[in-house]
């Protein structure tokens, strides 16, 4: 067969496998065309920078600052950099694999044969030495679309890697906005407790007052002294809590838990809610939540797979070609005579292999089965965490504002209760009981407040807030 012959024949071969090649498809899941619980205060305009930095929307600095610190120096954070190094440096060796492979060589080589052996060359000398250099090259011709499917697919686990690295920093960013927001919760407890105090040792004064006056027994004292040893039992355990928080915060930011001490431990209130959501659709998160859209990617590697576990049921063609000097002594190793070269074309095809190559495509169809449900899995479960928080979000705000009256009603019964004892009108078990009433109104608001924080950073996270959806 002639040389020209058999170029025919491979670039007929080469053309059928590439015109097969077809660009990927994601499925499209089945999303409702609204939430079933709509989004509360719908209003803020759609702009991509805002839902990056949902945070600044608290109009908290110290807290924009720290989300911004973490990540930087958080460590899944930076371990999700370092593999997008990886996994681009595997990219980039399946982008050669395509590229005609080229070297250089040379080599001195001293041998003896034996006369007892076969015969050595007439005129040279035994031992001889042989001198060689040269270039070499080599290419595998994608003739069946195995190596365009490689490709595929490590562009797909790039794209995979880095979606999976903007999941981490919207996990992040909510991780440290939660942490802050418990802190200054917790503040506003202690400072809510030291009021309390307050108010429970003025009841002290009073009820000895009054015993001093034969108005009232002992015991009156004795009950406002346990009210006041109850509250300031609860101080350790909330500075345990605010501690607790800080490491937690020192290990979202790279264990810089020291320089946080000192820096936060400054009482500052719970951040104000915020009034209005970024406008929304089920849609939308699939281009707005990262681990759907790396999921989709996984999805997309598992298809080039297929077409990679395919394509080995072919042929395997490459080409190869030497260039070079060889000689028997240096002097002349550099003539156009020394000059040596080597072309070669190979063809190798599998006869029978036991369906082993058809086991390894039915393998990677069903792997794309695994990929494609868990995709319509999690885009199911991305909208019920949506209205799941908003549903929270939206009941907490409503059991805030009534707990805010209700505050209010209990500091005037507790102010009646305190005037109506120093008339001896009443007694001091009405008093205690209107303290305590404060107290836990008082906490519990607080603590709702901070609950309605959290579910609108659970909100905020699970529509894919805290990264840059323009720069992917």
């Amino acid at each position: 067969m002639s040389l020209r012959l058999f170029i025919a024949i491979l670039v007929t071969a080469i053309a059928p496998g590439c015109a097969n090649r077809s660009a990927f498809v994601a499925p499209v899941p089945e999303l409702p065309d609204a939430y079933a619980t709509a989004l509360p205060e719908e209003g803020l305009p759609g702009n991509t920078a805002v839902i990056a930095e949902w945070w600044q929307l608290f109009k908290d600095p110290q807290l924009t600052q720290l989300v911004e610190r973490a990540l930087e120096a958080n460590y899944d954070v930076r371990q999700a950099v370092a593999r997008i190094r990886e996994v681009r440096a595997l990219r980039n060796i399946a982008d050669a694999r395509a590229q005609p492979q080229i070297g250089v060589a040379g080599s001195a080589t001293r041998d003896r044969l034996s006369p007892n052996g076969r015969l050595p060359l007439i005129g040279v000398t035994n031992p001889a030495n042989v001198f060689q250099a040269g270039f070499e090259s080599s290419w595998e011709i994608d003739a069946f679309g195995g190596i365009g499917y490689a490709r595929e697919t490590a562009a797909a686990e790039l794209a995979r890697s880095e979606l999976e690295s903007a999941a981490v920093t919207v996990s992040v960013g909510a991780e440290v906005v939660g942490a802050y927001v418990r802190l200054r919760g917790i503040q506003s407890q202690l400072a809510i407790l030291d009021k309390q105090l307050l108010v429970a040792r003025d009841a002290i004064a009073i009820a000895k007052a009054r015993v001093g006056a034969g108005l009232s027994s002992e015991l009156d004292v004795l009950t406002a002294r346990e009210l006041a040893d109850t509250l300031g039992a609860r101080r350790p355990q909330l500075h345990a809590e605010a501690n607790q928080t800080l490491h937690r915060l020192g290990v979202l930011m790279g264990g810089k838990s020291a320089s946080l001490v000192s820096e936060l431990s400054a009482p500052r209130p719970l951040p104000k809610i915020v009034q209005q959501l970024p406008p929304s659709v089920p849609a939308q998160l699939l281009a707005r939540r990262p681990d759907l859209r790396a999921i989709e990617r996984t999805l997309a590697a598992e298809n080039a797979r297929v077409g990679s576990a395919n394509a080995a049921r072919y042929p395997s063609l490459s080409a190869g070609l030497a260039l070079g000097l060889v000689s028997l002594g240096v002097g002349n190793l550099t003539s156009f005579s020394s000059v040596a070269w080597s072309g070669v074309t190979k063809i190798a095809a599998s006869i029978y292999d036991g369906g082993a190559r058809d086991a390894a495509v039915d393998a990677a169809q069903a792997r794309y089965e695994q990929a494609a449900i868990r995709y319509e899995g999690a885009t199911t479960l991305a909208v019920s965490e949506v209205e799941t928080a908003a549903l929270r979000y939206a009941g907490s705000r409503e059991r805030s504002a009534k707990l805010a009256a209700v505050l209010h009603s209990s500091e005037d019964a507790l102010k009646l209760a305190l005037v109506r004892y120093r008339g001896g009108l009443t007694g001091f078990t009405d008093v205690i009981d209107a303290q305590r009433q404060v107290f836990r109104v008082r906490s519990d608001e607080v603590a709702t407040r901070e609950e309605s924080l959290g579910h609108l950073i659970a909100l905020y996270k699970a529509l894919g807030g805290g990264w840059n959806v323009s720069a992917r």
